[in-house]
């Protein structure tokens, strides 16, 4: 930051300062009238009334607002490559990033900017009564920030602040939903509803262990914004919770940095159960009464598909296909 000549030290201070000037100038005014076209007893008059009016007067007037010159705060967003949060050489320029000064510690930035050109900025703007601005940078959706902090520049009016540089790389975002399988056939098909509390992963590094987890919630919405692995290649699956077979299972996709993949989706079903006992009912009115035992060596057929035919498929039984 450049340093220029000391700022006053209060409002107050040049307020009182200006208004004192147009004072003296008032008076000198009337004196140079006087001397020019009065007489001695005009000049008394001036002096008893006038003067002493215009300076009582002042004082109630309001205070003028400081004349502040410019001061000028620049920079840089760049692409933090190797995501260290240092500008290194060969890192280059990233447009697209806002930037914004609050001027007044609110939080809300009175200026924004929106860094282009290899990823400059400047600001120009009017000093601000605190001589305080903080610097912050807002990254679009396909980057992730590596400096996070607001930086604090304190600057005389005139002056500047340069060199506020930010970093941020190109991420990964994948995204889709999590939904109950109604039917099994692994298409996420109308009416069927999303499922919240599946664990999604995300392997980047095609070693088997997941390098990214989410929960799906929202009506089984998932997201992730990542850091982009050397491969290029990101292998995602589903957790199917507890009760429940998964429909849809590994999905393997090739997304360069910045991008994004969407609509990755996974379905499961609940598993039901469904037991009970043959009987030898051997007085034949349906019900098993007591002493009545229990008989082996009966097939049991399960028709799933509830059309009259025996379901010759060996497996778990959906939910809404109770014989």
């Amino acid at each position: 930051m450049h340093m220029g000549r000391p700022r006053p030290t209060s409002h107050v201070a040049r307020a009182l300062g200006e208004r004192s000037d147009r004072v003296r100038m008032f008076t000198a005014y009337l004196a140079i009238v006087a001397w020019l076209h009065g007489s001695p007893t005009f000049h008394r008059k001036v002096i008893s009334w006038l003067v002493p009016a215009f300076i009582i007067a002042s004082l109630f007037l309001p205070p003028a607002t400081p004349a502040y010159a410019n001061v000028v705060i620049s920079g840089r967003a760049w692409n933090d490559v190797d995501q260290d949060g240092f500008f290194d050489p060969g890192e280059s320029g990233a447009n697209g990033v806002t930037i914004e000064v609050d001027t007044n510690n609110d939080t809300v930035p009175e200026h924004t900017m929106v860094t282009s050109g290899g990823g400059f900025y400047a600001f120009d703007i009017p000093a601000a009564p605190s001589f305080t601005y903080r610097i912050r940078q807002q990254v679009p959706s396909n980057r992730i920030a590596t400096t996070t902090e607001t930086r604090v520049c304190v600057i005389p009016d005139g002056e500047s602040c340069t060199d506020q540089n930010f970093g941020s790389f190109l991420s990964v975002q994948i995204s889709g939903t999590t939904w109950d399988d109604l039917n099994g056939n692994a298409l996420l098909d109308g009416g069927e509803p999303g499922l919240d509390g599946v664990t999604v992963t995300v392997d980047k590094y095609n070693d088997g262990t997941p390098d990214h987890t989410t929960v799906s919630a929202g009506g089984g919405l998932y997201s992730f914004n990542i850091p982009p692995g050397a491969s290029g290649s990101y292998r995602v699956n589903q957790v199917a919770p507890a009760g429940r077979i998964a429909t849809s299972n590994l999905r393997v996709l090739p997304i360069p940095p910045g991008e994004s993949e969407s609509d990755i989706n996974f379905g499961s079903f609940d598993l039901i159960a469904i037991s009970g006992q043959v009987f030898d009912d051997l007085d034949s009115d349906g019900v098993k009464d007591g002493g009545e035992p229990g008989l082996d060596g009966v097939t049991i057929q399960l028709d799933t598909g509830a059309n009259g035919s025996v379901d010759s498929r060996a497996g778990p039984l959906r939910r809404h296909h109770r014989a």
